[in-house]
C-alpha cells in the first residue's frame, strides 16, 4: 500500500506554494531592472547592455592526449566586461567537431571566478574537440555566443594516428564560398565592402583567385585570397543585374541586393580623429538622422543630421572608442534602429609585464619570473590573474587574438560563426573595420520575460510532470533527496505547465538526486528532468585541417602521457581558497531524533516485523498492509495516520522491500515520534533507516522515481612542480616530462603591484609559452605573454 501523506487545505497549500515560487523568480529578475534602467527600451542598444553576459576560460594548454587533466580559470562579466558577482554557477562542455555532446558539468562561482580541473576520457577518438562555457542566463541568447576554445586531443592508444591520416585527406571539390557584408545584403547604388572566406581546403591547396561576375559573364574584380581563404574587396550594385563569385570551376551567390537602406563606414583620417561615412541607396533624403556611438555600455558620441546626395560625413574623436569594439548605430527621428556598425579598437596595451631571469634553461633549472603591473592605477583594484607556463602545440607565444582582452573585447560578441574569420594572421584590422559582420544583437528581456533565470543563489534543477499520455500534469507533488548520512527532503508542487523548481546548495553537489512524483488519484507519472547542456550547438565552419608539424606533435605528447601514466607524478595540489565548510549542512530535516538504535547491539533478527517487535517500542508495523504507525510521545496514543517511512534518507522505499530487512541488512534506525510539520505538509513520526550499503535505494514503483546526477567540479587546483632545490636520489631516476611547468589560477600581487614566481624546468626540451590572465574590479582584461627556451 502507497504511503499517504495527509494534506491540509491542499488548495491554499498549492497558491502558496506558486505564490512564493513567483516571488523568488521576480525578486531574481529584480538584477536585471536594477542594473539597467533601459530594460524595458525599445531601444537595442540599450537592451543589449542590461542583460548580456560573456565568460572566458585559460586554458593550460591546446594539445592534450586522453586521460590528461585540463586546468582551466573561469571569468565571468557583463557587457560591460565588469566582473560578475550576481551569478553563482557556470556550465562546461566538452563537443567533438561533428558537433556531438562528449560530458558536460556545472562548477560553482565566487565574485565571477571559477577555476578547477577535468579529465579527458579515454575513450575519445583523436581529433579537435571544442570546450564550450555558458551560465543559465546565456541560454537565453544564441548558442553561437556561448565561450568556446578549439583543442586537439590524440588518443593515448592511436600508435598510427590512423584517424587522423583520414582527417588530412582533402576533397577540393567540398570547398565554399562565404560571403560576409555589414548588413547581410548588397545596397544598390553605393559603394559595399564584402569579405569572403574560403572552407574546406588544405594547407597546400592552389590560390586560386575568386572572380567576382555579373550574370552576362563580366568580370568585375578578381582576388586572390590569403593562406586561410580570406579575402576582400569592394564595388557598387547596380539595378537590374545579378553577382557571383565564381572559383574552383564553382559558381556561387553573393548576398542579395536591396534598394532601400544605409551603409555607415570609418576611416581613420588622422591618430586621434575617425571619419565616419553614412551613404544611402536613397538619394534625396530629407528627413533626420541620429547616429549614436557607444562603447563600454555608455552613449559616448551622438549626432544628429540629414542627408544630401545620398551621403553625409563627420568625424568622432578616436580617444572615445578605446580598446574593444563599439557600436555604430543610426536612427531615424522616432528612434528606430535602422542600421548598425562595429568598430574595433585593438588592445595595444601593456598593463603588465614579465621579467624573466633570462631567455635560455637547461633541463631542471631553476626559473625567476618577476610580474610587474605597469599601471600603477591599477593597484587599489582587485586583480583576479592566473598564470600558465605550458607547452604549446603550435609554434610560437599565443597570440593576442586568442587572449582574455580580444575575446571579451570583440570574439564573445560577435559569435562562434564570425569570431571564426579572426583566425590568427588571417585578416587585418583594415579588413576588420571595412566589413566586420554587423552585431547582431541579443535581446531577450525586451519584449518578454526571460525564459532562464539567473543562477543568483545557486543551482536551479527543474522538469517538468507527465502522465502516461505525455501530458503535462499540474498539483503534483514532486519530492527531491539524497542518499546521505542526514536527511535533506524538499518538495515542489507542479505548476499550471507542468514544471516544477528546486534552488540547490553545495549539499548537492555530485550526488545522485532523487526525484519522486506523487499525484492525488495515483495515476501512473513520470519525471524528466530539464538537461542545460542539450541544446543548439553550433556548426563549426571551415575544414578541420591538421598539418604534419601539429600531427608529429602529437605522437610526441603521446609518448610522455604514457611515461607520466607508468611513474604517475602526481603534481596537482588542492587550492584551499574556494573551499566551503559543509558542516552546517549536517542535519537531519526534522532535526533531532528521539530515538537511535544500532542493530548491532542486539540479537540478530530475522526481518522488519521482529525488529518493530522486539526494539522499537511506540511503532506499529501493519505486516499485511506494510505500514508504519507511531506512538505520540505526548499522549501516548497511536496515531491515526502512517508515519514517514525513510531508508538511507529516501523517502517512500518499497514496502516489500523494508519487510525482509533484518539485523544483516540494516546499520541504524531513527525515530521521531511526535508530529512534525514540514511547511504545510502534516507527518505523523518518522521512521529513518540505514542500511549497511548506501547504494540501495529500493524505491516505490508506485511512485514517478528518477535519479539524476548532480555533477560538479569544484576542486580548485594549483601546479606548481617540483623543487629541485632539495633533490633526493629517488627523483634523479625519474623522469621529469611535464609539458605545465607551473599553473596558479590565483595570483597574488604585493601593494607594490608585483609578484614573484620560482619554478624548476623540466626534462623536456622545447619552447615554453608564459601566459598571464586576468581582469580588474573595474573591467579592464589584463593580458601578458613572453616565452622561455630548454635547451
Amino acid at each position: 500500500m502507497i504511503l499517504k501523506i495527509k494534506i491540509k487545505n491542499l488548495n491554499r497549500l498549492k497558491t502558496l506554494v506558486l505564490i512564493s515560487f513567483f516571488c523568488f523568480a521576480f525578486s531574481v529578475l529584480d538584477i536585471f531592472r536594477s542594473s539597467a534602467s533601459s530594460m524595458n527600451s525599445d531601444n537595442p542598444v540599450d537592451c543589449f547592455y542590461s542583460g548580456v553576459q560573456k565568460i572566458f576560460l585559460h586554458l593550460n594548454k591546446d594539445v592534450y592526449v586522453t586521460g590528461e587533466e585540463v586546468l582551466f580559470k573561469g571569468y565571468l562579466v557583463n557587457a560591460a566586461n565588469i566582473p560578475d558577482t550576481i551569478c553563482k554557477v557556470v556550465y562546461v562542455e566538452i563537443e567533438n567537431s561533428g558537433n556531438q555532446k562528449i560530458t558536460g558539468f556545472a562548477i560553482d562561482l565566487f565574485n565571477g571566478v571559477c577555476n578547477s580541473y577535468f579529465t579527458l576520457p579515454d575513450t575519445l577518438a583523436t581529433g579537435y574537440y571544442y570546450v564550450r562555457a555558458f551560465t543559465n542566463q546565456m541560454r537565453n541568447f544564441n548558442h553561437d555566443y556561448y565561450f568556446s576554445a578549439k583543442i586537439l586531443v590524440a588518443n593515448q592508444a592511436d600508435d598510427k594516428l590512423e584517424k587522423l591520416i583520414s582527417d588530412n585527406y582533402h576533397n577540393i571539390d567540398s570547398a565554399k564560398v562565404l560571403f560576409y557584408t555589414q548588413n547581410d545584403n548588397l545596397l544598390e547604388g553605393i559603394e559595399n565592402n564584402i569579405l569572403f572566406k574560403i572552407t574546406d581546403f588544405s594547407e597546400d591547396w592552389d590560390r586560386q583567385p575568386v572572380e567576382i561576375i555579373t550574370d552576362s559573364g563580366k568580370i568585375i574584380a578578381s582576388i586572390v585570397p590569403n593562406n586561410k581563404g580570406i579575402g576582400d574587396f569592394s564595388f557598387v550594385p547596380e539595378k537590374d543585374k545579378n553577382y557571383f563569385a565564381f572559383w574552383n570551376k564553382k559558381k556561387f551567390s553573393l548576398p542579395p541586393k536591396i534598394k532601400d537602406g544605409f551603409i555607415i563606414q570609418t576611416q581613420q583620417i588622422e591618430e586621434n580623429r575617425i571619419n565616419v561615412i553614412i551613404k544611402s541607396g536613397t538619394h534625396e533624403l530629407s528627413d533626420l538622422l541620429i547616429f549614436k556611438a557607444y562603447n563600454n555600455s555608455k552613449c559616448i558620441f551622438e549626432k544628429e543630421f540629414t542627408m544630401s546626395n545620398g551621403a553625409a560625413s563627420f568625424s568622432l574623436p578616436a580617444e572615445k572608442t578605446k580598446q574593444g569594439f563599439s557600436i555604430f548605430a543610426l536612427f531615424n527621428s522616432a528612434q528606430e534602429l535602422i542600421c548598425k556598425k562595429v568598430y574595433f579598437v585593438p588592445d595595444n596595451s601593456e598593463l603588465i609585464k614579465i621579467n624573466c631571469n633570462k631567455a635560455e634553461f637547461q633541463p631542471r633549472e631553476k626559473v625567476i619570473l618577476e610580474i610587474n603591473l605597469k599601471n600603477k592605477e591599477l593597484i587599489n583594484q582587485r586583480l583576479n590573474l592566473s598564470v600558465n607556463i605550458s607547452q604549446k602545440g603550435y609554434s610560437g607565444t599565443k597570440n593576442n587574438l586568442n587572449s582574455i582582452n580580444t575575446y571579451l573585447s570583440l570574439f564573445s560578441i560577435l559569435g562562434k560563426k564570425n569570431s571564426g574569420l579572426l583566425e590568427s594572421d588571417s585578416i587585418s584590422e583594415e579588413q576588420i573595420n571595412k566589413v566586420l559582420p554587423v552585431l547582431n544583437f541579443p535581446i531577450p528581456f525586451s519584449k518578454s520575460i526571460c525564459q532562464f533565470l539567473p543562477e543568483n543563489k545557486g543551482f536551479i534543477i527543474s522538469g517538468k510532470v507527465l502522465n502516461k499520455s505525455n501530458i503535462r500534469v499540474q498539483g503534483v507533488f514532486v519530492f527531491l533527496s539524497v542518499a546521505d548520512s542526514f536527511a535533506s527532503l524538499k518538495y515542489c508542487i507542479s505548476d499550471s505547465a507542468g514544471k516544477f523548481f528546486f534552488r540547490l546548495n553545495r549539499f548537492y553537489d555530485n550526488k545522485n538526486l532523487i526525484f519522486q512524483a506523487k499525484g492525488s488519484n495515483n495515476e501512473p507519472l513520470k519525471i524528466e528532468i530539464e538537461d542545460k547542456f542539450n541544446g543548439e550547438l553550433p556548426q563549426h565552419i571551415g575544414f578541420e585541417y591538421i598539418p604534419l608539424e601539429l600531427k608529429n606533435y602529437l605522437k610526441y605528447s603521446q609518448n610522455i602521457a604514457l611515461t607520466n601514466k607508468i611513474y604517475k607524478p602526481g603534481l596537482l595540489s588542492l587550492l584551499s581558497e574556494n573551499q566551503l565548510d559543509l558542516s552546517f549542512y549536517n542535519c537531519h530535516f526534522y532535526g533531532i531524533p528521539d530515538v537511535t538504535i544500532y542493530l548491532s547491539d542486539y540479537d540478530e533478527l530475522e526481518d522488519f516485523k521482529e525488529i518493530v517487535r522486539n526494539i522499537l517500542p511506540g511503532v506499529y508495523y501493519n505486516r499485511s498492509e506494510k505500514r508504519v504507525r507511531v506512538i505520540d510521545q505526548g499522549t501516548q496514543t497511536l496515531w491515526p495516520n502512517e508515519a514517514l517511512v525513510l531508508l538511507n534518507n529516501i523517502p517512500f522505499p518499497d514496502p516489500a522491500f523494508v519487510a525482509k530487512l533484518g539485523s544483516k541488512q540494516i546499520k541504524k534506525i531513527d525515530l521521531k515520534k511526535n508530529h512534525v510539520i514540514y511547511g504545510d505538509i502534516d507527518l505523523y513520526g518518522i521512521l529513518s533507516i540505514t542500511t549497511n550499503q548506501k547504494n540501495v535505494y529500493a524505491l516505490n514503483a508506485a511512485l514517478a522515481n528518477l535519479t539524476f546526477p548532480n555533477v560538479f567540479r569544484n576542486i580548485p587546483v594549483i601546479l606548481s612542480g617540483i623543487d629541485y632545490g632539495e633533490q633526493n636520489n629517488l627523483s634523479k631516476k625519474v623522469p621529469d616530462l611535464r609539458q605545465t611547468l607551473y599553473w596558479n589560477p590565483e595570483l597574488k600581487l604585493s601593494k607594490d603591484g608585483k609578484a614573484v614566481i620560482e619554478f624548476y624546468t623540466s626534462d623536456l626540451k622545447g619552447n615554453y609559452s608564459v601566459e598571464i590572465e586576468g581582469i580588474t574590479s573595474t573591467g579592464i582584461p589584463v593580458f601578458a605573454n613572453t616565452s622561455i627556451e630548454v635547451k
